[in-house]
């Protein structure tokens, strides 16, 4: 081999892999963009081979035919596409590609491969040389680099096949590249989409918050309407309740009814199993079913029957626990029927606490109605108290509940309190114990509290 020869493939060397390494750090063919990334690409291989015409070509779905996505004419510096070549008319050519190998065709209008594009597409371009490279991704067959000299035969050197070889494993790429963008504008089209929904959702929650808040307002002022406004006011008697919900609104009620003619005291407390909009609802309905109590305040065996009869079927899940009573506040003398609910205490001076164990069962649709009424008096000075579970059952960081027995030391510790006082003061002990995040308010909290003067 000649000296000049060797020196002129060296050069030709150095200058395809200048071309190649400048390829290799253009940051078009990573956009995404795939008509200027083929645009760059078809120009650097024209411009590198000084090739009139290079062309990318890729199968139709239906691997029928090839559509060209960008040809570069070099004299015109002009780009085109859209021809499309199909296998019918070319079935050698389209053969041939089959076989994912470079067409080499220095004389390309005899060539037994490109020969059958010599009358329609060769001849009137005056296209001489085709030098064809397979484009493959994942192993599959996607497309041709097609370069066509025009006006002269051209023999294509091993290096040039090397190059154009070297430059169609780029193509994949690009392609990679337009599927990466494909995919990131999809995802930020869905994430867009989910903003959206999440904002609009986020608005209807907002809308649908306010709207239940007013509810919730409204059914708190329904609900305390339903409480006593005033407490009876009687030589004999000292009355006083605490109420607090473990939400707006809760499942807890109290009532007394006081009749000064005959200085009868009738009182009423309650419990809901649950809290909430639903417990409160039927804490509601308890209170209409005994609208005419005046005229049983004496009998409530038949107070507590009367209930549990017109909320029979209607318990829809919950349970309720009840205790019904009657003092005559200037004799002492008195009558409790208890469904299910905490045992009252009894609280006479100088006295320990005494609790009335008989409760009954509670009241719901799954079993009979089971009371029981128990007798009690209590001299001047002696006191009732009544409560809910939420009391007993409050639980502090450590989880220990409230329980009966601190609830009675307490009661125990008040006896020279005034009745507010000792009401103040169980809540007072109750909110204590569960710390200042009131995490163990689980339930509602009332206590009821009569004392005979």
């Amino acid at each position: 081999m000649l000296p000049n020869t060797i020196q002129t493939k060296e050069e030709t060397l150095r200058r395809f892999n200048r071309e190649l390494m400048s390829l290799a750090k253009n940051p078009i063919l990573d956009k995404g963009d795939l008509i200027p990334a083929l645009h760059v690409l078809t120009e650097s291989i024209s411009r590198a081979l000084d090739c009139e015409r290079c062309s990318i070509w890729f199968y139709s779905e239906t691997k029928t035919s090839i559509q060209c996505l960008d040809l570069f004419i070099l004299s015109e510096n002009s780009h085109n596409s859209g021809m499309e070549l199909f296998q019918k008319d070319y079935p050698r050519y389209f053969e041939v590609l089959k076989d994912e190998r470079l067409i080499v065709a220095d004389d390309a209008i005899h060539d037994n491969s490109t020969k059958e594009f010599a009358p329609n597409y060769l001849l009137p371009l005056n296209i001489l040389s085709m030098l064809d490279a397979p484009i493959l991704m994942d192993g599959k067959l996607l497309g041709i680099i097609c370069n066509e000299h025009v006006g002269k035969r051209h023999s294509w050197t091993l290096e040039e096949q090397t190059f154009v070889g070297s430059l169609s494993d780029m193509i994949p790429r690009i392609f990679q590249a337009v599927e990466r963008k494909k995919a990131e504008e999809e995802l930020k089209k869905a994430n867009e989409r989910l903003e959206y929904t999440v904002r609009t959702r986020t608005r209807i929650i907002l809308s649908q918050k306010e709207e239940l808040e007013h509810q919730i307002k409204m059914a708190k002022k329904i609900q305390g309407a339903l409480l006593p406004a005033t407490l009876p006011k009687s030589d004999y008697l000292d009355l006083q309740y605490l109420y607090e919900p473990m939400m707006e609104i809760g499942g807890d009620f109290v009532d007394f009814l006081y009749d000064e003619e005959n200085h009868i005291l009738g009182f009423f407390i309650c419990d809901v199993s649950g809290h909430g909009v639903s417990a409160a609802l039927l804490a509601s309905m308890v209170k209409m079913s005994y609208s005419n109590w005046r005229s049983f305040i004496q009998n409530p065996e038949y107070g507590i029957a009367l209930i549990y009869e017109s909320l029979a079927g209607k318990f829809a899940g919950h349970f309720i626990t009840a205790i019904l009573g009657t003092l005559n506040v200037k004799t002492g003398e008195g009558r409790m029927t208890n469904a299910g609910h905490c045992p009252p205490v009894l609280l006479s001076k100088g006295k320990k606490p005494y609790v009335f164990y008989q409760t009954g069962a509670l009241l719901t649709d799954l079993i009979p109605l089971k009371l029981e009424t128990v007798p009690f008096h209590l001299d001047r000075g002696d006191r009732l108290v009544l409560y809910t579970d939420g009391i007993i059952e409050a639980f502090n960081p450590n989880r220990e509940l409230f329980s009966e027995e601190r609830l009675l030391s307490n009661l125990d510790s008040s006896e020279n309190e005034p009745l507010d006082e000792l009401c103040q003061k169980v809540f007072s002990e109750v909110n204590r114990f569960m710390g200042v995040a009131h995490e163990g308010f689980s339930d509602d909290l009332t206590l009821l509290a009569l004392e005979r003067k």
